[in-house]
Protein backbone atom coordinates (compact mmCIF):
# COMPACT_ATOMS: atom_id res chain seq x y z
CA UNK A 1 0.00 0.00 0.00
CA UNK A 2 1.41 3.39 -1.00
CA UNK A 3 1.64 6.35 1.36
CA UNK A 4 -1.07 8.11 -0.64
CA UNK A 5 -3.43 5.15 -0.35
CA UNK A 6 -2.74 4.88 3.37
CA UNK A 7 -3.39 8.61 3.86
CA UNK A 8 -6.70 8.31 2.00
CA UNK A 9 -7.69 5.38 4.18
CA UNK A 10 -6.81 7.20 7.42
CA UNK A 11 -8.72 10.31 6.35
CA UNK A 12 -11.79 8.30 5.39
CA UNK A 13 -11.68 6.38 8.67
CA UNK A 14 -11.57 9.74 10.47
CA UNK A 15 -14.79 10.75 8.71
CA UNK A 16 -13.38 12.92 5.95
CA UNK A 17 -14.66 12.58 2.39
CA UNK A 18 -11.77 12.44 -0.09
CA UNK A 19 -12.89 13.78 -3.45
CA UNK A 20 -9.59 13.50 -5.28
CA UNK A 21 -6.05 12.38 -4.55
CA UNK A 22 -3.07 12.19 -6.87
CA UNK A 23 0.69 12.12 -6.88
CA UNK A 24 2.40 15.11 -8.49
CA UNK A 25 5.89 15.98 -9.54
CA UNK A 26 6.79 19.27 -7.85
CA UNK A 27 10.20 20.75 -8.68
CA UNK A 28 12.56 21.60 -5.85
CA UNK A 29 14.09 24.36 -7.94
CA UNK A 30 12.63 26.49 -10.71
CA UNK A 31 14.05 28.62 -13.48
CA UNK A 32 12.67 32.04 -14.29
CA UNK A 33 12.05 32.62 -17.98
CA UNK A 34 12.03 36.27 -19.01
CA UNK A 35 12.89 35.98 -22.71
CA UNK A 36 9.79 36.03 -24.93
CA UNK A 37 11.23 33.71 -27.61
CA UNK A 38 12.43 31.21 -25.03
CA UNK A 39 8.99 31.25 -23.40
CA UNK A 40 7.31 30.64 -26.77
CA UNK A 41 9.66 27.75 -27.47
CA UNK A 42 9.07 26.13 -24.06
CA UNK A 43 5.29 26.47 -24.27
CA UNK A 44 5.29 25.03 -27.80
CA UNK A 45 7.50 22.15 -26.63
CA UNK A 46 5.14 21.34 -23.76
CA UNK A 47 2.13 21.52 -26.08
CA UNK A 48 3.84 19.19 -28.56
CA UNK A 49 4.80 16.70 -25.86
CA UNK A 50 1.27 16.71 -24.40
CA UNK A 51 -0.20 15.97 -27.83
CA UNK A 52 1.74 12.70 -28.16
CA UNK A 53 -0.40 9.61 -27.64
CA UNK A 54 2.16 7.89 -25.41
CA UNK A 55 2.55 10.86 -23.06
CA UNK A 56 0.28 10.93 -20.00
CA UNK A 57 1.49 14.19 -18.45
CA UNK A 58 4.22 16.78 -18.81
CA UNK A 59 5.82 18.69 -15.96
CA UNK A 60 8.17 21.64 -16.09
CA UNK A 61 10.35 23.55 -13.67
CA UNK A 62 10.13 27.04 -15.14
CA UNK A 63 8.20 30.15 -14.18
CA UNK A 64 7.33 32.83 -16.69
CA UNK A 65 7.87 36.37 -15.52
CA UNK A 66 4.63 38.24 -14.95
CA UNK A 67 5.06 40.49 -18.00
CA UNK A 68 5.09 37.45 -20.30
CA UNK A 69 1.96 36.00 -18.71
CA UNK A 70 0.06 39.26 -19.23
CA UNK A 71 0.62 39.41 -22.99
CA UNK A 72 -0.21 36.87 -25.65
CA UNK A 73 2.94 35.06 -26.67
Amino acid sequence: MSNLERLNQVLQEAGFKVKEAELRWIPTNTLEVSDREQARFLLKLIDTLESLDDVQSVTANFDLVEELMLVAL
